[in-house]
């Protein structure tokens, strides 16, 4: 889906643009819209269908929109409070399902960007492609070696713990050496 989700970026881009200054109401339409697919896969007892794309644009779109918005500031920490607030009415209650794109997006925006900084960790490496590729197949481990069926909690962090250990190897090992001379990875001092 994630795929699916990128290829169709460069179209959604040019209806956008062709919208103008109606752009903003394509978005809301086509979240919507988005949002009328999935209740009606889900009601029709169709999880998979639900799930897939157009089902799931509203959280995409809400990430393309909340990045057009540049927010900062006050505004920035009310959209994380709006955010968190639909968030939670979503979880708790099944009629405002539909926010839950917009409040997750949000919530996640100024959690990343707005909430107290926490310590530089790029400072041991770049880890997010080795985690991104590594995370899966050790989880797959995980599961296959009975760790969840003993504990959800244990097997989730023994999952976390060795994908970031493995992640650190395949930065130290593979990824920082094969960067050129002139990358910022190479140039900063670890």
């Amino acid at each position: 889906i994630e795929v699916m989700f990128y290829l169709l970026l460069p179209f959604l881009l040019w209806v956008l643009r062709k919208a103008g200054k109606l752009d903003w109401l394509v978005c809301v339409l086509i979240y919507v819209g988005a949002e009328v697919w999935r209740i009606g896969f889900e009601l029709t007892g169709q999880l998979e269908i639900a799930r897939q794309l157009p089902g799931q644009m509203s959280f995409f779109l809400t990430g393309m929109m909340l990045y057009a918005l540049r927010l900062s500031g006050w505004r920035l920490h009310f959209t994380g409070v709006a955010g968190a607030l639909l968030l939670a009415a979503s979880l708790f209650f099944p009629e405002a399902g539909p926010v839950r794109a917009a409040g997750l997006g949000a919530f996640a925006v100024w959690l990343a960007t707005g909430a107290v900084r926490l310590p530089d960790a790029a400072r041991f490496g770049d880890l997010s492609y080795g985690i991104y590729i590594v995370h899966a197949p050790i989880i797959q481990l995980s599961l296959v070696m009975g760790i969840f069926a003993a504990s959800a909690w244990i097997g989730a962090v023994t999952a976390l713990a060795a994908s970031v250990v493995v992640a650190l190897c395949l930065w130290h090992l593979i990824e920082r050496p094969s960067l050129r001379r002139d990358s910022a990875y190479v140039t900063l001092k670890h």
